[in-house]
């Protein structure tokens, strides 16, 4: 349902209304990020970043606790994976990745308590650990 109303300029706009009766409203711009084809706000959590390539060997990222945000795998060039631990022994995932080529991003979010760790299982990797 649409009914007309005259805003504080005194001009005449529409107020519309669901079947429920609920009020219906707009912001009139858009937000920062807001991607309307996909129906979602890109945003994201901005922290450092931390290259790993070339290694199979444990990496420490953040050696005090903090908060593991995205990984962003660059490349794989044969399928892996990533183990992310907290401290020395507790693994809190392990991410398989495919082989590829284009960006691949893995939102996480893990609260560490200690450190932040990851280990590739292949050389081949090349990604960016965000985290804060």
């Amino acid at each position: 349902m649409t009914v007309k109303a005259i805003d504080p300029n005194g001009l005449v706009r529409d107020i519309r209304s669901d079947s429920s009766g609920n009020l219906s409203t707009t912001l009139g711009t858009g937000l920062a990020g807001e991607d309307l084809d996909a129906d979602i706000i890109r945003t994201a959590a901005t922290g450092q970043v931390t290259w790993v390539t070339n290694t199979t060997s444990q990496q420490i990222i953040k050696s005090s606790p903090g908060k593991l945000l995205r990984i962003v795998v660059g490349s794989a060039s044969a399928a892996a994976s990533i183990t992310i631990n907290s401290g020395e022994s507790t693994t809190l995932a392990t991410i398989n990745v495919p082989q590829t080529s284009t960006t691949v991003i893995y939102e996480l979010g893990f609260d560490h308590s200690t450190d932040i760790r990851v280990t590739p299982s292949s050389t081949g990797l090349s990604f960016a650990v965000v985290w804060r």
